[in-house]
């Protein structure tokens, strides 16, 4: 089961905070433009955006994908094959010492992992539910699914980790190894990041690291 982020407590460090701001403010139009892409139609396959941000007492990766490059499909999961395969994607989230490496000398360790998705919360409510319903409400349910899936054209992934460093002033860097974790599903990934003193841009489009430095 996906758990929650816990926020309370950790806040932006405010520098960060202002450049992370500045980031959105720059960023903005595109992704109202990105928004009206997908409005009609234009759903880019491959692509996704991660977020690294500065806080207090250490991390917070976030990131933004269409689900097609997490589960391989983009509606609600059917059979039993599909619900093992996003079962095993939701797993894969969970473990973010997997996707993403910080470097030693900040001496990170995940903290929390929350990630969001109508698949995967559709997922969990039928696997919690399989065994209270009986096969006619499972039918009608199916058929409640299926038509809501034709109605809907895309569906993402939101997904954030936090890791708690215990020498956060010596971040620098983060790899990502998200690609090799979804071998199928990611093309390129756009990156913003920002910490107390710096903020910057890269785009990855194989495993990497990400220098957190200007």
């Amino acid at each position: 089961m996906p758990t929650q982020a816990h926020h309370n407590g950790r806040k932006l460090v405010p520098l960060a905070a202002a450049l992370l701001i500045a980031l959105a403010s720059q960023t903005a139009l595109a992704e109202k433009h990105g928004h009206d892409m997908e409005q009609h139609g234009s759903h880019e396959h491959g692509v996704a955006r991660l977020t690294i941000a500065a806080t207090e007492d250490g991390l917070e990766i976030m990131l933004e994908s269409p689900a097609a490059n997490v589960f391989g499909f983009e509606h609600n999961a059917k059979s039993e094959a599909e619900h093992e395969v996003v079962h095993a994607a939701l797993e894969t989230l969970q473990d973010g010492a997997a996707l993403f490496a910080i470097n030693d000398a900040a001496a990170c360790k995940l903290e929390s992992a929350n990630v969001e998705s109508a698949i995967a919360t559709r997922h969990d409510a039928e696997k919690h539910d399989e065994h209270d319903h009986d096969k006619a409400e499972k039918h009608d349910e199916h058929d409640h699914d299926k038509h809501a899936a034709d109605k809907s054209t895309h569906s993402d992934v939101d997904a954030t980790w936090a890791y708690h460093c215990a020498q956060p002033a010596a971040i620098d860097s983060v790899n990502v190894k998200l690609f090799s974790a979804f071998p199928q599903g990611f093309e390129e990934i756009d990156v913003e990041w920002v910490t107390a003193s710096n903020a910057g841009k890269a785009e990855l489009e194989q495993d990497g690291t990400v220098s957190l430095k200007p």
